[in-house]
């Protein structure tokens, strides 16, 4: 195999610390952390998932040509930030701080993407740290077999970013909008999560269970969406009189008044679920595949591409 063209990209700090290998276009192989570490859902260093790519392979860690990591610590170059870069704490502040410092003096348009070089000496290929929805698209969008496709992404969050319209062609990922947090629709889904006695971020398939049982859920899916607003230009809202997942110093994701929707009720993550957890999680799903729709629809509208790719 050409000692060529070997890209490494990793997931590191997020749930399920991971690495894959692509050559040439293809993915050769992939692994999360977890495997080797046996650690469910670990946020480690994926050293030993790299080091089962590059032998997989066959290949010297010299023979990679770039590394790629899903998370762009450089979008926070959007708003400079007098805490990190206003005066100087540590030395090693300056890789965020003199960037920071020197954006003052242009249009501060920072991409979507920073690439870190390394003297020869490192023995290290150039690092890409890729915007984190962009490489959601990437993934939906080369893991099909379309040519061209508009590629909707939504998580709970990026950088800043928890919405995406994009449309994708050969090897441009353009994104046409982006809607920031705090609307965003995976905070959405993790409110009832929540709300529901689960863990925020890892059982939303529990939640996704319930709400196939068959109940009247139309009650609560009445007053779920009057916290949500649909807007015109394909965005949603969602009434942070109810959602405070945004808010870090809140305990949880949910208010008193988000509570008050629902009898008041809050569940212990040992309750035996029952109707009551039936009727508001059906209700949520329901309102959340609108909201899915609506999103989809002004992707729809804006690239007239009628083949599609999800991300998130």
């Amino acid at each position: 195999m050409s000692k060529k063209n070997y890209i490494l990209g990793l997931n590191h700090g997020e749930i399920n610390s991971s690495a894959a290998l692509v050559h040439g276009g293809k993915v050769l192989s992939g692994c999360p952390e977890e495997r080797f570490n046996r650690e469910k859902r670990t946020k480690s260093f994926p050293v030993k998932s790299i080091e089962f790519c590059m032998n997989h392979a066959g290949i010297e860690f010299s023979d990679i040509n770039a590394i790629a990591q899903a998370w762009n610590p450089g979008a926070a170059w959007d708003n400079y930030n007098p805490l990190i870069s206003g005066q100087r704490t540590r030395r090693e502040d300056y890789f965020y701080s003199i960037p920071d410092n020197l954006l003052n003096l242009s249009d501060r348009n920072v991409g979507d993407w920073v690439r870190m070089d390394y003297s020869k000496e490192f023995g290290l290929p150039p690092t890409y740290f890729v915007q984190h929805h962009r490489a959601h698209a990437a993934n939906a969008f080369y893991l099909s077999p379309f040519d061209q496709a508009a590629v909707l992404t939504c998580a709970w969050r990026g950088e800043t970013e928890c919405t995406t319209w994009n449309f994708c062609c050969g090897n441009d990922v353009q994104t046409l909008q982006t809607q920031k947090i705090p609307n965003s629709l995976g905070m959405f889904y993790a409110t009832f999560t929540n709300f529901l006695g689960y863990k925020v971020d890892s059982d939303e398939w529990k939640v996704m269970a319930l709400s196939a049982f068959d109940v009247d859920s139309k009650p609560f899916e009445k007053k779920i969406r009057e916290t949500v607003k649909l807007n015109e230009d394909g965005t949603f809202e969602l009434d942070q009189s109810y959602y405070n997942g945004a808010i870090l110093d809140q305990p949880g994701l949910y208010t008193k008044k988000f509570s008050a929707l629902f009898e008041n009720r809050i569940p212990e993550i040992s309750t035996e679920p029952d109707e009551w957890h039936f009727c508001v999680a059906r209700a949520m799903q329901n309102v959340a595949e609108d909201i899915a729709v609506h999103l989809l629809q002004h992707l729809y509208s804006i690239t007239k591409c009628k083949t599609l790719g999800l991300g998130g």
